[in-house]
């Protein structure tokens, strides 16, 4: 049958960039309790994505007040990784940048 591989099922959204040849890096924004081994294993065995290193940051959810009464509310934290390439490609093969 072949090697099983099993992934974490990882809420990875890409950061749309500005231009989609010649990148020489990707952002993508996760949850914050996903390590770097696991966002690292994701997007080589899933999109065969080449990582010369992987820089990430965590951010605190924003506080919101809603309307003019005393009710507030947090947006959920996240963390924002970013993939830095060995040399520089192309993501037009991804899905969400198709279009």
């Amino acid at each position: 049958m072949g090697r099983l591989v099993h992934l974490a099922n990882l809420p990875l959204r890409l950061v749309r960039p500005k231009f989609r040849e010649n990148i020489t890096e990707a952002v993508f924004k996760t949850i914050p309790s996903v390590t770097k081994i696991e966002i690292r294993a994701f997007l080589q065995k899933v999109y065969g994505l080449e990582i010369a290193s992987l820089e990430t940051l965590n951010y605190e959810g924003e506080k919101k007040r809603k309307g003019a009464t005393t009710y507030f509310y947090r947006e959920p934290d996240w963390k924002k990784v970013y993939n830095i390439f060995p040399q520089a490609s192309s993501l037009a093969h991804l899905p969400s940048l198709k279009g």
